[in-house]
């Protein structure tokens, strides 16, 4: 019997799944740039193959794809079908140990040609903390902006100017819909208010204090070290200890102690973002019955609003080139179904911010796409109380319990799980595919609709 050593085990599932990454980006990679040249309306094939090739590598660059190549691509004008596949080459980092030393991959892709019919695409852009990480001599959020743009600088030419609309969604947990859409019948809620809680202070006057400076035995004083888990990115700060040998205390006696009253009042206002809906056991589906409801927050913990679709390519530009991934303190989570559903919301007709036209069976006149963009997976999920949620595991601060944290609407508390890693993963399973269940719910919707959904990892997505 071969006995085979639990490091090479570990070395070939690290490789096979390095390999799968790879792959995908370029099926990714090669789905869009299909649709670009689908969208150019060109019927030269050299036309065609320089469209593709131009998004193509924007999008693989700083990818675990990055060398991949578009082999061949055809056009057939009896089907309006555009053909094309793409072959890339991965080295396994433990090649030393395996005799193949190179393994090969190929990928393939179809989409229609826009031909004399109209075209509305609804980018969904992840905009989520993530997003900040360093990609090559950029971010991914830098990348993403690159691909993006690239995209729309291809769709939105001067030959097809007026028949092609394009949207912008931005997301992390929530979307935010715009503050100017306050009134709109397809909101509740969203005027600001104030809270007032009671109080009691107290001051004291005339006291008599003595402050005395002592030698010690040599001890630690130490700040930072502190971990963080914002969208599963988790970050330390540099812990720093110097020894003392001195320690001061300050006592003090007498005095008159007087109590009042100080209220505090806390402000909340509507800065653009609107809570998911919850149906039944799930997510909501696009252009509900009822309102949604604004989220109301004593911070502007929101990205940047939906750029609802238009013609403009200055304006889509704009939109893409203002998002951020980190606005002032708010560390936004992934929660892909939220992106999705107003994807479909603003090309949706007679959905939210929708410029949309009437869906067209044929799905031509006009041709609806969505083209999501995304670095990760779902770190947020939703219950029956409407809460987003956070389902990730990380160490406690004593490093041997586990977490789960769980914010309220107004961002206001924060419950904290603390127990062993079985108990809370006991605890996960209701609710670990519950946005992937959510999202092919929101695909099926789609699809049902005739519109199309393309997907572009950043990194090794």
């Amino acid at each position: 019997m071969t006995i085979i050593p639990i490091g090479l085990l570990a070395a070939g599932g690290l490789e096979l799944s390095r390999f799968y990454a790879a792959r995908g980006a370029a099926q990714n990679a090669l789905d869009a740039a299909a649709l670009a040249a689908g969208a150019s309306q060109s019927t030269s094939q050299t036309a065609l193959l320089a469209t593709a090739n131009k998004v193509f590598n924007q999008d693989i660059a700083n990818s675990s794809a990055v060398g991949a190549q578009i082999q061949n691509l055809t056009y057939n004008s009896t089907l309006h079908q555009i053909t094309a596949t793409a072959t890339g080459s991965f080295t396994p980092l433990f090649g030393a140990f395996d005799p193949i030393s190179t393994l090969t991959y190929n990928v393939q892709t179809q989409t229609l040609m826009q031909t004399s019919g109209t075209l509305e695409i609804a980018l969904v852009l992840d905009n989520t903390y993530s997003m900040s990480q360093t990609l090559g001599a950029s971010t991914r959020l830098g990348t993403l902006k690159t691909a993006a743009l690239g995209l729309v600088s291809t769709v939105m030419t001067t030959a097809n100017q007026g028949s092609v609309k394009i949207g912008v969604v931005p997301y992390g947990d929530y979307v935010n819909v715009g503050a100017s859409n306050l009134g709109a019948s397809w909101l509740s809620g969203g005027t600001a208010y104030s809270t007032v809680t009671p109080k009691t202070c107290s001051q004291t006057t005339g006291q008599t204090c003595n402050t005395v400076t002592s030698t010690v035995a040599p001890y630690q004083s130490c700040t930072g070290g502190v971990t963080t888990n914002y969208d599963g990115v988790i970050s330390t700060t540099p812990k720093v200890c110097q020894t003392l040998t001195t320690k001061t205390t300050t006592t003090c006696s007498g005095g008159t102690t007087t109590s009042y009253s100080c209220p505090v009042t806390t402000n909340y206002q509507w800065f653009g973002c609107v809570l998911p809906q919850w149906s039944g056991s799930g997510l909501a589906m696009p252009v509900p019955a009822t309102p949604y409801t604004a989220l109301m927050q004593i911070t502007g913990e929101c990205n940047t609003p939906i750029t609802p679709l238009t013609t403009s390519s200055t304006t889509v530009n704009a939109a893409i080139n203002a998002m951020t991934d980190y606005p002032s303190n708010y560390h936004p989570d992934t929660y892909i179904p939220a992106g999705l559903l107003w994807g479909i919301n603003i090309i949706a007709p007679g959905g939210p911010l929708s410029q949309g036209a009437a869906y067209d069976p044929k799905n031509k006149m006009p041709r609806k796409v969505i083209v999501l963009m995304t670095d990760g997976s779902n770190m947020d999920f939703i219950n029956g109380s409407g809460l987003s949620t956070y389902p990730w595991l990380s160490t406690g601060a004593t490093g041997t319990g586990f977490h789960c944290c769980a914010h309220d609407s107004n961002y206001t508390t924060s419950n904290v799980y603390a127990g062993s890693a079985a108990q809370l993963a006991a605890l996960l399973p209701a609710y670990a595919n519950n946005p992937y269940n959510d999202e092919q719910a929101l695909c099926n919707y789609a699809k049902a609709h005739n519109i199309e959904i393309y997907t572009v990892g950043v990194g090794d997505v």
